[in-house]
């Protein structure tokens, strides 16, 4: 066989594979609606069958679970962004331009259409996503969802260790529903003098997921740090009647400190005032504050509420 055939018989070989190959991966792209089906229905438990896991993040995945009101990033091999993937039954995204202009979510009237690559992923994605609430990423490793280590407050279900603990976890997505933020700034000086402890909590709502994916490195510490900084500045100029007397008036009432309804209100005034309409992409939607609490003795807080009342008499 002359240099020729053998050439044309590789480009058989390598052709005929790649047929294969194709063939194979075309079957198992139709199929694995059916494949999730049997696994979750005959052997009840949640098919992994190519599906992304959180506590595996660089296996091989082709779909994502995609839960209502979420948005997830999905990146190439470099770690560069390329899209997010929505599921909203009334939200969609808005925007020409840069990527922070594209990416702000919007009403569903007001939605500008996203397009595919092809028609054929369009409908594919369609697909996957009706017969099984997962959504088709693109080929891995060219396309993988992104994640990223998030640290945040969690309320204790008993106050005898304190309010809250720190809880590390890693996520794969950004909420646009509204969501809780806890928060708690420890030994925040009222009129230099009082040291005082505010614990509290945030709604916030993701608005638009480019900035806050992209436009910081950890958007779990702005969250926390934000609240905590406004609170201390605010406090600094508060007088020490301002927490005294808004003590005095929760015994008296059982209900909550005037101080910690004049802090919430304050504190959002300041936030919209320092990053506008949103924290790098989370607007911020109301505050709670649980307490404000001096920290002194008994006897030295019965000691400031004597000169109090003595002025106030």
């Amino acid at each position: 066989m002359d240099a020729l055939g053998w050439i044309l018989v590789a480009l058989g070989w390598i052709f005929g594979i790649a047929g294969l190959f194709c063939i194979t991966i075309a079957l198992i792209a139709v199929v694995y609606p059916l494949v999730v089906l049997v696994e979750e229905l005959v052997f009840h438990h949640t098919s992994r069958f190519l599906l992304f896991d959180i506590d595996h993040p660089d296996r091989m995945h082709f779909f994502v679970d995609l839960p209502n009101e979420v948005v997830i990033p999905i990146v190439d091999l470099g770690d560069n962004l390329r899209e997010f993937l929505i599921n909203s039954d009334h939200k969609g995204f808005y925007g020409n331009g840069t990527n922070k202009e594209c990416w702000n979510i919007v009403e569903k009237k007001n939605v500008i259409t996203q397009y595919y690559i092809s028609n054929v992923e369009e409908w594919y994605r369609s697909y996957i996503h009706k017969m099984t609430g997962r959504m088709y990423i693109g080929f891995y490793p060219f396309r993988k969802v992104s994640t990223k280590e998030i640290t945040k407050l969690v309320r204790l279900p008993e106050r005898n260790s304190g309010w809250f603990t720190n809880v590390t976890s890693r996520s794969n997505h950004l909420r646009i529903r509204p969501f809780e933020w806890n928060f708690e700034v420890l030994n925040a000086e009222v009129s230099g003098l009082i040291p005082t402890n505010v614990h509290g909590v945030l709604l916030f709502e993701c608005i638009n997921p480019y900035e806050s994916w992209r436009g910081i490195d950890a958007w779990d510490k702005q969250l926390t740090n934000a609240p905590v900084s406004t609170t201390r500045n605010i406090l600094k100029n508060w007088s020490v009647e301002d927490v005294l007397a808004s003590d005095v008036k929760k015994e008296e009432s059982g209900t909550a400190t005037v101080a910690a309804k004049r802090l919430e209100e304050e504190i959002v005034n300041k936030l919209k005032d320092e990053y506008g309409d949103a924290i790098f992409g989370f607007k911020v939607i109301r505050v709670q504050i649980f307490d404000v609490e001096p920290v002194l003795t008994p006897e030295q807080l019965e000691k400031a509420r004597a000169g109090f009342f003595a002025r106030r008499k």
